[in-house]
């Protein structure tokens, strides 16, 4: 997983509100956005793969249409929003936007992982300094995605893997809530004499598969609590009070 610190700043920022961005050379008719949190797709009546961003725009490039489906990334870009000749409607309806985007740099991709269904293995115990609500939790705007930022403390040199696991219940499709365990484990070799740092990190987590296990059930959306460990809690699992929605329907 990679440590981007000006990233997760900004991930903070946007588990507060869903179309912020950190946009600064924006005008009425244009739109240039910084290193926007955006997910690649693709528009089946047309065939169009494209990028949704954080800023509500659809755009596309020659390079976004080289990602596959799913991809999540972090993308520097400028769009005009009066040239016609600069969008392509797509949609059943044709009326939806995409732009054609000129990139600046190369997009950052987001590593991702999956729920698992399988027993947590045994491995020491790693705590969280913090963990952030999901953003993007009930909302299909990036897919079945969550992006979960958090922070650690690590050594240089050290990495971090966080992976989640559900927990087995009784009925399983007969409940409404599901607990989902979130573990830590540290990798890389330590820097000799090297001190822990907090550093921010982030996990982007697909739960289709969990959607898909509910979907020929009667339920139109389950509700997600997260267990984990955390430093304030010391060795004890700290379950979260909040409950997420997963839209099934």
């Amino acid at each position: 997983m990679k440590s981007i610190t000006k990233k997760i700043s900004l991930l903070l920022v946007l588990s507060a509100t869903l179309f912020l961005s950190s946009c600064l050379d924006s005008s009425e008719g244009s739109w240039a956005g910084n290193e926007e949190y955006s997910y690649i797709t693709r528009d089946a009546a047309t065939n169009t793969v494209y990028a949704r961003t954080i800023a509500g725009y659809f755009i596309t490039s020659e390079k976004i249409k080289t990602y596959p489906e799913g991809t999540i990334a972090f993308i520097s870009y400028q769009i005009n929003l009066d040239d016609e000749a600069q969008r392509t409607l797509i949609g059943e309806k044709q009326n939806m936007n995409v732009y054609h985007a000129t990139l600046a740099g190369e997009p950052v991709i987001a590593d991702q992982t999956t729920l698992k269904f399988s027993e947590i293995p045994e491995a020491p115990i790693v705590h969280f300094e913090n963990l952030m609500n999901p953003t993007f939790a009930s909302n299909n705007y990036f897919g079945d995605r969550w992006l979960f930022p958090y922070q650690v403390k690590l050594k240089k040199r050290e990495t971090m893997k966080a992976n989640f696991y559900k927990v087995p219940n009784e009925g399983e499709t007969s409940s409404d809530e599901v607990i989902i365990d979130i573990r830590l484990t540290k990798g890389g070799a330590a820097e000799e004499g090297a001190s822990e740092k907090l550093t921010g990190e982030y996990v982007v987590v697909n739960f289709e598969d969990l959607r898909m296990m509910f979907d020929s059930s009667d339920k139109d959306i389950i509700n997600l609590r997260f267990r984990f460990y955390r430093t304030a809690n010391k060795d004890e699992l700290f379950t979260t009070s909040d409950r997420f929605p997963l839209q099934i329907k």
